[in-house]
Formats: structure tokens, C-alpha cells, sequence
């Protein structure tokens, strides 16, 4: 059975982004192959990311490979109402559970990895994201863009697994039913 599974890198402070939606504070503090994703990119069958991350990724050294998965070569849909400049990317429109779908039928049975911080927000209000692998990094921001910060409504969740990688703490989330 799939999951949708939302992967977030997050300062102690609780911001996945600075004031400008930079979020290079990730690199030398934590590392961009976070090992709870490692050890699945195997059951990643396709990965679904906001606009806003895909524009962030493209810009970073290395490029959007390195931010997704090392050794993960699968279908990558950005939702977004404008085109990409990467002819390898679907761009995808829609409602929540429109974008679900798409992600899902991409992934071909498979897990759908969700990245960004507004697009899992949304995703994870409507109900559609089943567990959340979050990457405490040890940096401070002040302000930003807040994780999980388009929520408005209390979700309980249940601790998996946790793990110390260095200075980061890798924390995996379930959903409570």
C-alpha cells in the first residue's frame, strides 16, 4: 500500500524558510540526504513539490538532483500554474486531492514523497498525508516561513522512530487515525 509521506527539514525555531524563502541555512547544518529517506527511496515511486521548492532546489549547487535522492530517478511533479524550464518535470494544477492523484498515478502503486512547506500544508489539512519525516536542524531563523504554518486545525501524531545524525535529530511521524 502507498503512503503520501511529507519530508521537511525545519530550524529548532520551527521555520522550513527564512524571511525570503531561502532555505541554504540547510547546507553545512544537516546535510541534504536526511537517512530516514535513504534507507525508502527504494518505495518512493514519485515526488510531488510546491513551486516555491522547486524554484529553491534549481538554484542551489548541484542542482535539483541533489535534492531529491541520491540514487532516485523517478517522475517529479511540481505544482505550479506556470510552466518549468526542465522538460522532465510534469507541472501540475488543482485542488489538493487533484494533485494527490496525479502524484499517485505517477508513482505507479508506489509512496509519494511530498516536498515544500505551502503544498504538504494544504495536502496535510485535506487529510491526504499519511506520515511526516521532519529533520531538526540546529539553526535559530527568528522569522520565516513557519512549518506546517497553513494548518489551521489540531492534528495528533505518533512518533515512529527518531534518530540523532550528527547535529540534526531525524523525527518520523504517523498520523493518528
Amino acid at each position: 500500500m502507498f503512503r503520501t509521506i511529507w519530508h521537511v527539514m525545519i530550524s529548532l525555531d520551527g521555520f522550513v524558510a527564512d524571511t525570503h524563502g531561502d532555505t541554504t541555512w540547510v547546507l553545512g547544518r544537516g546535510g541534504t540526504a536526511p537517512p530516514f529517506s535513504e534507507t525508502t527511496d527504494d518505495d518512493i515511486g514519485a515526488v510531488l513539490a510546491g513551486r516555491g521548492w522547486y524554484d529553491d532546489a534549481i538554484s542551489r549547487p548541484g542542482g535539483l538532483p541533489g535534492q531529491i535522492y541520491r540514487s532516485w530517478d523517478g517522475p517529479l511533479l511540481v505544482a505550479s500554474h506556470h510552466r518549468v524550464p526542465d522538460p522532465l518535470v510534469d507541472v501540475v494544477s488543482g485542488d489538493p486531492t487533484d494533485l494527490i492523484t496525479a502524484a499517485r498515478v505517477a508513482a505507479d502503486g508506489a509512496d509519494v514523497e511530498v516536498c515544500g512547506s505551502r503544498l504538504p500544508c494544504a495536502l496535510l489539512a485535506a487529510g491526504l498525508i499519511d506520515r511526516l519525516e521532519v529533520h531538526v536542524t540546529p539553526v535559530m531563523l527568528g522569522a520565516g516561513i513557519r512549518f506546517a504554518g497553513g494548518l489551521h486545525r489540531r492534528l495528533d501524531l505518533d512518533l515512529d522512530d527518531a534518530l540523532r545524525t550528527g547535529e540534526r535529530i531525524d523525527l518520523r511521524y504517523v498520523l493518528r487515525a
